[in-house]
């Protein structure tokens, strides 16, 4: 694939998704434990050197978008991470250490 192509397929993917968001199409488990969704959310800091997305934690660890922002809204205050925006809006933060989320976060 060239690299136009590659940009229209991730665009045209993410608005699937957020479609399906939108009118229900696709749903999220509600049960989704403090735990589950902690140890995802390091695993994508972990993977990603630091950096994660609201959008990545509701894929990986199957929460609404509005979860994983109240989500890793919280994660940053308490571990004191910068929280940016790219030039397309994106929102991201940015964490010095996944080994920051430890025992102690995980008993939430």
């Amino acid at each position: 694939m060239t690299e136009t192509s590659d940009v229209f397929f991730q665009g045209w993917l993410l608005g699937v998704l957020v479609t399906g968001l939108i009118f229900g199409v696709i749903s999220y488990p509600s049960g989704t434990s403090y735990k589950t969704i902690l140890r995802e959310a390091r695993y994508l800091i972990e993977q990603n050197n630091g950096i994660i997305t609201p959008t990545d934690l509701t894929l990986r660890a199957e929460i609404s978008p509005g979860k994983a922002k109240k989500f890793l809204k919280k994660l940053a205050r308490e571990l004191d991470a910068e929280v940016e925006v790219n030039e397309e809006g994106l929102i991201y933060y940015k964490f010095t250490s996944a080994k920051m989320i430890n025992s102690k976060l995980l008993k939430g």
